[in-house]
């Protein structure tokens, strides 16, 4: 049986634990701790084994990145070096320099359609700002009280960033899905998007890419602040 590691909580005690045997040799050293220690215990059990590392990264695409020319006329405008976004600021610079309607050319592409993945592309911007280190597990709640943080300065920051993202969308973003948004970067209508690993993939498929040697890949930017 295959489920998301969010579901584990509400699973666990139908579950039996992992036998020992499981947990030793060269797979079990191979996976992350990140996941090994947070996703697939409940209770100091093991209930369960990683079977993908499920996260979201940045892609973007080198021919434009690494283009000294593209990299001359954006320092000058921005003042700093054209190259992955370390923060959501940067991101949205980059998207806004490279979003070109005259000529086929947008951003960024990312998830919004209404019941498709748009709040795990949402979940993402918020990470950023309300996920701290010191008070874990307070990205949703309140650990002591169990209210919800939803409505704190971070979630509304990332969501703020989030529809401004719109801008630097091509057209009809409203309905993209993560599918969507696979086609625009392979297809070289975006200088980034924002996927699990599956765009990178398609751009690098001969049959399928118009990015051929071009796929490039950073983790997500981050934020100065955090709530």
């Amino acid at each position: 049986m295959a489920f998301t590691p969010a579901w584990l909580p509400d699973m666990a005690d139908f579950l039996s634990d992992m036998p020992a045997n499981m947990q030793q040799g060269e797979y079990w050293a191979d996976i992350h701790p990140a996941y090994k220690e947070r996703l697939m215990i409940w209770n100091g059990k093991v209930k369960a084994a990683q079977m993908d590392g499920d996260m979201h990264t940045l892609q973007y695409r080198g021919d434009l990145f690494e283009n000294p020319e593209e990299q001359k006329t954006f320092k000058a405008k921005y003042g700093y070096d054209l190259a992955p976004p370390k923060t959501w600021d940067q991101y949205y610079d980059i998207a806004a320099f490279f979003t070109r309607p005259d000529k086929g050319l947008f951003g960024t592409a990312e998830a919004y359609k209404r019941g498709g993945q748009q709040f795990w592309f949402f979940f993402s911007h918020a990470a950023s700002y309300t996920n701290n280190p010191n008070v874990p597990g307070s990205m949703f709640f309140d650990p002591e009280t169990m209210k919800a943080e939803i409505n704190n300065p971070g979630w509304v920051k990332a969501l703020e960033d989030y529809k401004k993202g719109l801008d630097f969308n091509p057209p009809g973003s409203l309905n993209n899905g993560s599918s969507e948004i696979r086609p625009l970067y392979s297809g070289g209508k975006v200088a980034m998007n924002i996927d699990w690993g599956d765009s990178g993939i398609l751009g690098a498929d001969k049959k399928e890419s118009r990015i051929i040697g071009n796929v490039r890949a950073s983790v997500l930017p981050a934020s100065a602040k955090i709530w």
